[in-house]
């Protein structure tokens, strides 16, 4: 986090509280806002920002500009406007407030960025400037700078320690020599110019350059005013000397400085704006070469199957004599380059091992992604690099940037590609599933969403949810929620369905709402009534005690309809789950009035009641809701092999488990119904033990009664 902080003068609030915004993401301190050019002085005196962004055309009787030079004159605070677009003589007002930059509407963070560190720094350097020439004036009302006192002859008749040392001379050295001694023959006229206007009455500052008698080069500020003897005449001069070279260096250094930042933001913003790899990777290798003023240039990177072979990207050239060096199409594999550091290159080919068929000077800058080398940018110069030209830290920067933006677009293809991988699965999903906007319209809309309410995807995508509602009806897309509703299907009818809705971000944007609908069978199970047939007035076959599960094994005996149907026909409420047509069943035992489930993987059979086979959360509570309902029921459970391959024997299992545990609270009996041959020894010795085995004797009719009895 910065310790920057910066005060937003705009009189759009909507636009304020963008940048504010926009400023805090950046880590910088935001401390208050301005609307109008007074509220912005106010504030800049109570809060002393480090920086005022401060737009041009403010509204009120104060605009920006004169904020701003009310700001420059008194508080010393760097100011960058910002601007949409300014006429000729507005920005000839905002030149003279002397601001640190411009930004114009609308811009990138990467500008605004770029804009503040620039202006920042700049301040700073200005600033320490200012106090270096603060020290030289208090140096010198010390006696600590050079003073000299000059004839009218031009000749030194005084001169301090300070003014000697700056001049490279000893104790008395300068005394009778003339400034021109040191200055080069060209400038002596300038001298004699200034000797003039001292003549004249006038004082003034000025630069100039001398060489020592050492031969070291000096950059001197000359501050000199007349001299006059008693009688009012001019006879000389004062002069002050300080000895500026530094300053002129870290001028130089920052004009140098702000180039290369204004560079290196240029090639950021290359990166970010960039729509692909190639572009991008041109782009930055150009951008590269104007930082270090090399002729010629290539990228290559290490290939994906084969991490031990760089093969060139994208190559370049700046000159006549850069495009005459000819690039191969890879790196020879022994090639290698330090990660952490620039490597700058001798005369010759020794480091690219015959990449050039020139000898040239050579500079190679690591390209990154997590410490990790992906390639290299490769640069060469015909000419040695110059001394104090090293740019390091910015080439490292540089490849660091490119490496993450090289590796940002290749997680963004496989997002992308991730993305659409999903879409396939969300379209293919089992679960009706489509998408809305914020405002109710609908994105897409998947297969089973098609066929549980009939509709086509096409007719729908487009449409409002509320079409898919009865008539009148508004959906509830406030909030994250689950709740029941009806819902229209494409042949009038209507259906009851379990709604979840869930917010889709997009960018950490909220931009709409998945929606995911639930056939409440499925979920809730079938609501069957307990019914009793019509009673016949004969013996009962086979009596069942409630509270047990009796296993019939099929393949032993297949009457196990009989039994269910003689059970159901004697005043017993009776509950048939089955993978055999419905139609059939009630037409074969003449079952008039009792239910029956029919287990079938289609979506709906008209007329019937149905479960999937591998829904059995629906299956489950259709079963428990009779248990609890039934005073004197019976339920056949057929088609269990089904269910089996449908799901597993261990879903089966935990199934039978839980039935059984409420099977043994009601007053019920379930018959189980499977062909053991499907089951190995140990999987129907686990069933047994959760129920009792139905066995026929023949035609002595055994009563079955409880666990383990049976009577003739």
């Amino acid at each position: 986090m910065t310790n920057e902080r910066i005060l937003v003068v705009e009189d759009e609030s909507i636009v304020a509280k963008d940048l504010q915004n926009r400023l805090i993401k950046l880590g910088y301190q935001v401390p208050a806002m301005a609307s109008s050019g007074e509220e912005a002085i106010k504030k800049a005196e109570d809060l002393k920002p480090s920086l005022i962004l401060m737009d041009i055309m403010l509204k009120g009787e104060m605009d920006g500009i004169q904020a701003a030079e009310y700001v420059h004159s008194n508080l010393d605070i760097p100011v960058i406007f910002l601007t949409a677009y300014a006429d000729e003589n507005t920005l000839k007002r905002a030149k003279i407030t002397e601001p640190f930059g411009y930004i114009l509407k609308p811009f990138e963070e990467r500008e605004l960025v770029t804009a503040i560190e620039i202006a920042l720094y700049k301040h700073q350097m200005e600033k320490k400037l200012k106090e270096s020439q603060e020290l030289y004036r208090d140096l010198v009302e010390n006696q600590g700078e050079g003073i000299g006192i000059i004839d009218q002859d031009e000749k030194f008749v005084f001169a301090n320690p300070a003014e000697e040392a700056i001049f490279g001379v000893p104790s008395g050295g300068l005394i009778g020599r003339m400034l021109g001694d040191f200055a080069d023959r060209q400038k002596v006229a300038s001298i004699l110019e200034q000797t003039k206007k001292r003549s004249n009455g006038e004082a003034e500052s000025y630069e100039i350059d001398i060489t020592r008698h050492d031969d070291e080069k000096r950059n001197l500020l000359i501050t000199s005013t007349p001299k006059y003897d008693k009688k009012g005449r001019y006879c000389g001069a004062f002069a002050i000397f300080q000895d500026i070279t530094k300053r002129k260096l870290m001028e130089k250094e920052l004009r140098l400085k702000n180039r290369d930042l204004m560079i290196i933001s240029s090639i950021a913003s290359t990166i970010n704006r960039a729509n692909n790899i190639q572009d991008m990777l041109k782009d930055v290798l150009k951008g590269a070469m104007v930082l270090t003023g090399a002729d010629a240039g290539a990228i290559y990177l290490y290939e994906k199957e084969d991490k031990t072979k760089m093969t060139l990207q994208t190559s370049t050239y700046s000159t006549d004599a850069g495009s005459a060096l000819s690039h191969r199409s890879s790196l020879p594999r022994n090639f290698s380059i330090d990660g952490n550091k620039v490597v700058y290159g001798e005369k010759g080919r020794e480091h690219i091992s015959g990449l050039f068929d020139e000898e040239v000077y050579s500079i190679y800058v690591p390209i990154l992604v997590k410490g990790e080398s992906i390639g290299v940018i490769v640069m060469y110069t015909i000419n040695p690099v110059p001394e104090g030209a090293d740019k390091s830290a910015e080439l490292l920067s540089i490849g660091s940037q490119l490496g993450i933006a090289i590796d940002n677009h290749l997680m963004m293809k496989k997002i992308q590609d991730d993305s659409r991988y999903l879409s396939d699965i969300i379209n293919e999903s089992p679960d009706a599933m489509l998408t809305v906007d914020k405002n109710g319209m609908i994105l897409s809309f998947n297969k089973s969403a098609s066929r549980l309410l009939g509709y086509l995807k096409d007719e729908m995508v487009g449409k409002h949810l509320s079409s898919l509602l009865p008539d009148g009806s508004m959906p509830e897309l406030d909030e994250t929620k689950s709740y029941v509703r009806e819902f229209k299907c494409s042949d009038g009818s209507e259906i009851t369905l379990n709604i979840s809705t869930s917010r889709l971000y997009k960018d950490n944007i909220e931009f709409g709402f998945i929606i995911t609908l639930k056939n409440l069978s499925e979920i809730v199970g079938l609501k069957i009534a307990p019914i009793k047939e019509t009673a016949v007035d004969t013996e009962q076959l086979y009596q069942f005690d409630p509270g047990f599960i009796y296993l019939f094994d099929k393949s032993v005996d297949g009457r196990y309809m009989e039994i269910f149907a003689d059970q159901v026909k004697h005043n017993i409420q009776g509950l048939c789950i089955s993978r055999k047509n419905p139609k059939n069943i009630r037409q074969m035992y003449g079952l008039e009035k009792t239910p029956v489930v029919w287990l079938n993987s289609s979506d709906s059979v008209a007329g019937e009641n149905c479960i999937k086979p591998d829904n059995l959360t629906g299956l489950t509570a259709t079963l428990h809701k009779f248990l609890m309902e039934a005073e004197d029921g019976i339920i056949l459970l057929d088609g269990m092999e089904y269910l089996m391959t449908r799901n597993s024997y261990e879903s089966l299992l935990k199934f039978i488990h839980f039935i059984n545990d409420r099977v043994m609270q009601s007053r019920c009996r379930v018959f189980f119904c499977i062909d053991t041959l499907a089951l190995d020894e140990r999987q129907y010795h686990i069933l047994r033990s959760e129920m009792l085995e139905f066995e026929d004797h023949s035609n002595e009719r055994p009563l079955r009664t409880r666990a383990g009895q049976t009577s003739h």
